[in-house]
């Protein structure tokens, strides 16, 4: 389960990643559920135990964790869009547009 050696069983376990993903505000590392453990489970753990939709959203916290943490890493400013770029440099001219999204984004993920 992970490094700490403490074990669950299968229900109890599921019970608890679930809620941690879906109650804990995007939770990116899920601790042991044993009292005082500071272990984190290991991904593959979690995948076992929670079903693939659950996962999945576990799964786009840890690449928005990942994404913010890149320096040449932005959300698209277009509220339709909202989609990560990386950062090409300024974009220097006149246009409107350029003065509303000072960034070229080149290349979306």
């Amino acid at each position: 389960m992970s490094d700490c050696g403490h074990s669950f069983c299968s229900d109890c376990l599921s019970d608890y990643c679930s809620d941690r993903i879906t109650n804990g505000g995007g939770a990116t590392e899920i601790p042991c559920p044993e009292p005082g453990c500071d272990a984190s489970l290991e991904v593959g753990v979690v995948k076992e135990v929670v079903d693939e939709k659950t996962f999945d959203r576990f799964d786009q916290a840890m690449l928005n964790r990942l994404l913010r943490s890149m320096s040449n890493t932005v959300w698209c400013p277009n509220l339709a869009c909202q989609h990560p770029a990386q950062i090409r440099g300024a974009v220097y001219s006149n246009s409107s547009l350029n003065q509303h999204f000072p960034y070229s984004f080149f290349s979306p993920f």
